[in-house]
């Protein structure tokens, strides 16, 4: 039945709630990066996007003494390397065609310079890191009415087995039907596991882009939530060594349960 929902033969200019893949379908991929063991489910590629291209897991990553290559090439700060990816549309009613897109990535990161005397897995350290992680990706969208990205908004600490981790957003300043959903964790002293995705969606009526209805994007939501739910990190024998140096002597080793978003401050060009 899903077929004819791909197909683009209407508008559809009332709110509906978007159907496409479902976590039931997904499939279970296990690897290992420096011996620390990863699982994550997630279904396959379904889109008619080109790219990115669907990517699964290698079994094994050694990534010791392994410079990452850059995240954004034009720019210098942090490295990432891609593990898995996929791309899922969502539907309206029949013959509506494709209303809506999630991306998923996830990667390994690490800023370029790291401090010796600074361990991923001590909650601060993990919480500033995630801070100029997104400082990285979002602080250059500031224009005239302020910075266009409100991040991290629905902060969520949570542990995944043994590491420390956390689950947030990245929203529009403006009410825009797109946002980014995180779920970030240490695997070692100078690493994290990014699971990230993009949400976007048509407007409801094209043709005018102020109305204020909103298509339901639950089940969007629900795919993201069992994906990051699925998520199991066994940290390796060299790993948990480093963690248990990182928290000794902390009587509080858990996460912020509050961090509001952050303030970028326009360029200077925009100010003169």
């Amino acid at each position: 039945m899903l077929f004819f929902n791909t197909l683009k033969l209407r508008n559809v200019n009332e709110p509906y709630k978007l159907i496409g893949p479902s976590f039931s379908r997904a499939k279970n991929y296990r690897f290992s990066i420096d011996e620390t063991e990863i699982c994550i489910g997630f279904p396959k590629h379904k889109s008619e996007r080109n790219f990115p291209k669907s990517r699964n897991p290698k079994k094994t990553y050694q990534l010791d003494n392994y410079s990452l290559p850059s995240m954004i090439p034009s720019r210098k700060g942090w490295g990432s390397l891609l593990c898995a990816s996929r791309v899922w549309d969502f539907y309206g009613p029949l013959f509506a065609g494709k209303m809506a897109t999630i991306t998923m990535a996830l990667t390994i990161n690490s800023p370029k310079e790291l401090k010796s005397d600074v361990s991923f897995f001590h909650p601060r350290s993990l919480e500033k890191l995630i801070g100029d992680y997104l400082s990285f990706r979002y602080k250059d969208e500031v224009d005239y009415n302020g910075q266009r990205w409100l991040a991290p908004t629905d902060w969520q600490p949570l542990s995944i087995n043994q590491p420390q981790a956390a689950k947030f957003r990245a929203v529009s300043n403006y009410q825009a039907n797109y946002y980014d959903r995180y779920l970030v964790t240490s695997i070692s002293d100078t690493q994290l596991l990014v699971l990230s995705f993009n949400l976007s969606w048509n407007n409801v009526n094209p043709s005018n882009p102020n109305r204020s209805e909103s298509h339901d994007i639950s089940n969007m939501e629900q795919l993201c939530d069992d994906i990051m739910d699925s998520l199991e990190v066994k940290l390796s024998a060299k790993a948990l060594a480093q963690q248990q140096a990182a928290l000794a002597g902390l009587k509080d080793t858990s996460l912020v349960s509050d961090y509001p978003p952050l303030k970028w401050e326009q360029k200077k060009e925009l100010t003169l």
